[in-house]
């Protein structure tokens, strides 16, 4: 009986239309609803998923990286090993675009730097100003510290989006 069944579903995935004939016609659009639903399964998409395009200008040189680091979450944010995803990319001089694919809609921000000597930790002098570029979503201003997630938050939408984030060199 099982190896029928095991049969019947191989027909059913390989020549679904020679299945749907092969069955006795009253049960036909029990058949056919249940195909829909099988073969509908494997292209239905998991959720929507949009590209962020974050462009980054004022890189003072070319020297070391430039990390990005993205949140969604305002306990995380900026804290470090936190983030949901984190890229390294080798700096550019200049203007510098970083690629984000497949992000769900919802709310982020970013908070990045450019680590110019690749220790992997962004440098401070001995009064806790910063010794390297850095930048956040919605140019948000530091004082003190960070910016709260509130100030450096944007909306991602289902099409995507495009941001820019300015460095800032001390």
């Amino acid at each position: 009986m099982l190896i029928l069944f095991l049969l019947r579903l191989k027909l059913a995935v390989m020549h679904p239309v020679k299945y749907f004939f092969s069955v006795p016609s009253f049960f036909r659009p029990v058949a056919f609803w249940c195909l829909i639903v099988v073969l509908g399964a494997g292209f239905s998409s998991p959720g929507l998923a949009a590209d962020l395009i974050v462009q980054v200008d004022g890189v003072r040189n070319s020297e070391g990286l430039v990390r990005l680091a993205l949140y969604d979450r305002a306990e995380d944010y900026p804290r470090k090993g936190k983030a949901i995803i984190t890229e390294d990319v080798p700096a550019e001089s200049g203007n510098m675009t970083f690629i984000i694919p497949d992000l769900a809609a919802g709310s982020y921000a970013i908070a990045l730097f450019h680590d110019e000597d690749g220790d992997n930790d962004f440098d401070q002098n001995f009064i806790g100003f910063p010794e390297e570029g850095y930048g956040f979503s919605m140019n948000a201003k530091v004082f003190l510290g960070a910016p709260r997630f509130s100030e450096a938050a944007f909306a991602l939408g289902d099409e995507g989006e495009t941001i820019t984030v300015t460095l800032v060199y001390w």
